[in-house]
């Protein structure tokens, strides 16, 4: 169950099907940074779910709604919350070396650009890179998949290989809903130095 007054905050209840498949997609013991949190509607159920959740958003009225939300569902304890720019708290989350292993950005109209977060930032980072979910609406009626895929890629500076789009729903005649969730690239989340370094360090030969 979910507390927010409509007038402060976005809400939109035919995405319900869509917050639940994501949800169900994400193992319990994930740890999840969920860059533009609204109100909780992912938060608040991958928390029940057994994730720890560290939960942002800039809006205030956001902020105090998920904080009243995870209280009322009981899940203080695993839910985390921030008030802050979407940039700001990956930087703080990396730089107190909290090692989350999936990432939600629930913004569709702006989330590709906040993809800027992660380029380069992962030099510390110890064991696999994130997953990272991102939500996005497209105009490109004839090719959403690879707009959204070649998009995605322009912000991180490299290729994605390990990808799927999902169509959420149709906006509008010509504007589509999509997610894209991808595993981050390598090649983009170190510095140039630290991925040439990781290349060349080559399994040794056993002696013969």
């Amino acid at each position: 169950t979910f507390h927010f007054n409509f007038a402060h905050v976005y809400w939109n209840s035919r995405l319900q099907q869509e917050h639940l498949r994501l949800v169900r997609s994400i193992d319990p013991t994930d740890v999840v940074c969920d860059m533009m949190c609204g109100i909780g509607p992912f938060a608040i159920p991958l928390a029940k779910r057994g994730c720890i959740v560290y939960a942002n958003d800039l809006n205030p009225h956001s902020f105090a709604a998920l904080n009243v939300n995870r209280q009322k569902n009981k899940v203080d304890g695993r839910v985390r919350s921030f008030n802050m720019d979407g940039r700001a708290f990956v930087a703080h989350l990396l730089a107190s070396k909290i090692h989350f292993t999936q990432v939600i950005m629930n913004l569709p109209a702006i989330a590709l650009e906040f993809l800027d977060a992660f380029p380069g930032q992962f030099d510390h980072w110890q064991g696999d890179l994130p997953t990272v979910h991102t939500y996005c609406f497209t105009t490109n009626m004839d090719s959403p998949d690879k707009d959204v895929q070649e998009r995605a890629e322009a912000v991180l500076g490299a290729p994605l290989t390990e990808f799927r789009v999902h169509h959420v729903r149709d906006v509008a005649p010509k504007k589509l809903m999509m997610c894209i969730s991808f595993k981050l690239p390598a090649a983009s989340a170190y510095s140039a130095d630290k991925f040439k370094d990781l290349h060349s360090k080559k399994p040794k030969l056993a002696a013969e």
